[in-house]
């Protein structure tokens, strides 16, 4: 949530209204993430630890660059027609939507291998954090900006990855 509402805070006055940030940064990043999490699907047992690995990285390394981008992209294409700046918006956010969709059905699967009783209460801790990150996103961006915001959510993604990574590590040989 750090980084979907700092991202449709950010790109509101790129688009020309709210109600354009919070359609367009909605959609692509439900799209998006809907796409990355179906993929999950797809990946082989003898290759999901590589993959995981693989993915995680490359989530920290896209959020990195979009957290960097971001700024430059507003300014550079804000004079530009507004169904382009949309077409640039989706752009910008689908990497990032597509790999954060992979991360809750790679991060289950890790820790719960073939004990499926817990998968419920992480569905419900997920929703719960997603309500509380929200709230905590909007009080973080009002009192030291959206930028701080948007990077304390890079943080969590980055200590999330870190902590997959060691319990990989963990369980391969």
């Amino acid at each position: 949530m750090l980084i979907e509402i700092t991202q449709m805070q950010r790109l509101s006055i790129f688009l020309g209204h709210p109600s354009y940030a919070l359609s367009v940064v909605l959609f692509s990043l439900l799209i998006s993430s809907g796409i990355g999490s179906y993929t999950t699907q797809k990946i082989k047992e003898e290759h999901f630890w590589q993959s995981v690995q693989t993915r995680w990285i490359s989530l920290i390394v896209i959020l990195a660059v979009t957290g960097v981008l971001t700024p430059w992209i507003v300014g550079q294409f804000a004079g530009m027609t507004t169904p382009l700046r949309i077409l640039i918006a989706i752009g910008l956010l689908f990497p990032s939507g597509f790999f954060m969709g992979m991360a809750f059905p790679m991060g289950i699967k890790t820790v719960t291998g073939e004990n499926q009783v817990l998968i419920p209460w992480y569905w419900g801790v997920n929703g719960a954090t997603s309500v509380f990150a929200s709230v905590f996103t909007m009080i973080l961006s009002l009192s030291f900006g959206i930028t701080v915001a948007y990077w304390t959510g890079f943080i969590v993604y980055a200590a999330g990855a870190y902590t997959i990574l060691v319990l990989i590590k963990q369980r391969t040989p």
